[in-house]
């Protein structure tokens, strides 16, 4: 397992809070990477490319402790249009499917939900 250490977390990194600062999951394939939304308003993106039209095995779960802070993920088309999400309370982990998707750049953002770190 390669584990990423989240931009965000060290000093004077730009990290990937926007699409077009968005960390590539493409090293990443079947691997996990440890990350965090530290503050209120931090949101982290993942860019993901599907080479052909996503199957039921193309998936991007997080997985958390809800009682320190439930999160979210919402999944963008290359224009940045939502094309679904996952915001589940009381859960420890979130998960988007790509079943179904045309192939092509998509984003998921990682967010805290109500503000949660």
């Amino acid at each position: 397992m390669s584990v990423l250490t989240d931009n965000n977390d060290a000093a004077g990194k730009p990290g990937n809070n926007t699409i077009a600062t968005a960390t590539n999951l493409a090293v990443l394939a079947r691997s996990g990477a440890a990350a965090s939304i530290h503050s209120a308003t931090d949101v982290d993106y993942y860019k993901v490319v599907l080479d052909a039209a996503g199957t039921a095995d193309n998936f991007f779960r997080i997985n958390f402790t809800d009682a320190n802070g439930d999160l979210d993920l919402l999944l963008y088309d290359a224009g940045g249009n939502l094309v679904s999400s996952s915001e589940t309370r009381g859960s420890n982990s979130e998960v988007i499917r790509f079943a179904g998707l045309a192939a092509g750049t998509y984003y998921v953002k990682v967010q805290g939900n109500a503000g949660a770190v």
